[in-house]
Order: structure tokens, then sequence, then C-alpha cells
């Protein structure tokens, strides 16, 4: 099986938070940073991994914020000497995709700073590290979507979506 399908095919398994991650984050983030150099403007931690107290997919999310997504070849290049492959989609547009390890240990999404992307990850991690109500029943959802969609990563992801947008929204509108 190659590595990219076995990548595909992981089931969606939630975990208890694990301090470790955030460690596991700043390692990776001086790594990235080393290897983007300038391209990388920003590096965050993102994803449920990021909210101390929720449980995740014990995959590492992180938000690489550039410039322009015009040079895709410097960051392909970059991230591929880290061990990201690039898995293109039908958002490459707004968002590039990598991941890395099998299974999977990291997701680094690239995107242009200051876009409504790059604004809706990191909301969205606030708005979770500061409510506790907000986190519990995000929470419950994840686990209640893995055990659904535990062979369909794409429909667990998919299926948060709507989560997501209300809870980004509602900060947005301020209510």
């Amino acid at each position: 099986m190659s590595e990219e399908r076995a990548r595909r095919e992981e089931p969606v398994e939630i975990v208890a938070h694990d301090p470790a991650w955030q460690v596991k984050f700043e390692a990776e983030r001086s790594a990235i940073t080393e290897a983007l150099g300038a391209i990388a403007l920003e590096v965050h931690h993102v994803g449920s991994t990021a909210v101390p107290g929720l449980a995740a997919k014990p995959i590492i999310d992180i938000l690489v914020a550039v410039g322009s997504l015009e040079d895709r070849g410097a960051l392909g290049r970059g991230l591929s000497a880290l061990g990201y492959a690039n898995v293109p989609h039908d958002d490459d547009g707004r968002r590039l995709f990598f991941w890395k390890g099998v299974p999977r240990a990291f997701h680094v999404h690239v995107v242009k700073l200051n876009s409504w992307t790059y604004w809706r990850h990191l909301v969205f991690r606030d708005m979770l590290v500061s409510s506790p109500e907000l986190r519990a029943e995000y929470g419950r959802l994840k686990l209640e979507l893995a055990g659904r969609f535990r062979e369909d990563r794409e429909a667990y992801t998919e299926a948060k979506g709507e989560f997501i947008e209300r809870v980004v929204a509602k900060n947005v509108r301020g209510k």
C-alpha cells in the first residue's frame, strides 16, 4: 500500500488532550520557520490540539501565513525537505495543504496572511480556548462524528464544518 493511500485510509480516532502536543508544535514551528525562511510570515498552532482540554485526533495542525500563495515551488520545496507531502484539493486557491507522517502526525495549512481563511482558523481556535461550554459542545460533536464517520475522514471533516462556520459567524457578527 502506498504511503498516500495509507494516510487516506487512517481511521478517525479522537484521544484525550495531550500537553505534549504543544511541545511537538513548538519543535515543528522552529523547523518550518527555518525551512521556509522569510516566506513564513507567521506560524500558528491551530485545530483541536491547540486547545487545552479538548480531545482531538492526534495530529498537530499548523497554520503558516505567507504573503502570497503564488510561490508554490518554494513552499513545496521547503516543506518537502521536512518530510511533508502536498495534498492538492479544491481549495488550493485559498489554502495549500501538506501532511507528514504515517500515521499522520502533522497537517500544515498555508494561507495568505490576513485572508478570511487565516482569520477563520485563529478565531475558531481562540473561541474554543476562551469558552469551556463551546469547547465541551465541540468535543461532544467530534466524538459523535468520529463514531459515525470512523472510516471516512472527508465526511468527518465536512460534518464539523457547519458547527465551525456557525461559531465563527457568531463571533464575527458579535452574537
